[in-house]
């Protein structure tokens, strides 16, 4: 992950907070995505006066799950798909 020349960081105890706006070019996504996940509470974070800061390795856990979650999906399509192709 790299900061951006301006950017500032949040410690907690354990967690190392970062501005969303830097976890999501990190990840490829929207400041605003990563921010609206904080919100749901899907990701660890924090808003501090306007701006959300995040837990970067909780962004990385949240997108190896969507990830398993979307390969899972395409394999069942993928399936089934086939299937109607034998069938038809």
């Amino acid at each position: 992950m790299v900061p951006s020349e301006n950017s500032v960081h949040v410690k907690n105890a354990n967690t190392e907070y970062i501005p969303a706006r830097d976890a999501g070019r990190s990840f490829g996504y929207t400041s605003d995505y990563v921010a609206r996940l904080a919100r749901e509470k899907k990701i660890s974070g924090r808003r501090i006066g306007h701006q959300w800061f995040v837990d970067p390795k909780s962004l990385a856990e949240f997108v190896s799950v969507v990830s398993k979650q979307k390969t899972v999906r395409n394999d069942a399509i993928r399936r089934e798909r086939k299937g109607e192709r034998k069938a038809g």
